[in-house]
């Protein structure tokens, strides 16, 4: 399980790695039914915070750019 999360952080940070701002929600879904959201605020100073759902856990993500 954790090697999905991290393919799917890895896919998710470098499609936002190309954009200008990292704010946003990004879903993956799983081929069983489920599904990961990575939902992301970015404040004015380039800080980035947010929460990491799926599989009944919950992650708080914290971040600079």
């Amino acid at each position: 399980m954790l090697r999905v999360i991290a393919i799917i952080l890895f896919v998710m940070t470098s499609r936002l790695a190309l954009a200008e701002g990292y704010g946003g929600i990004f879903v993956a879904e799983n081929p069983q039914g489920g599904a990961i959201t990575l939902q992301l605020t970015q404040d004015a100073s380039n800080g980035v915070s947010g929460l990491l759902q799926g599989n009944g856990n919950t992650f708080q993500v914290n971040a600079r750019v």
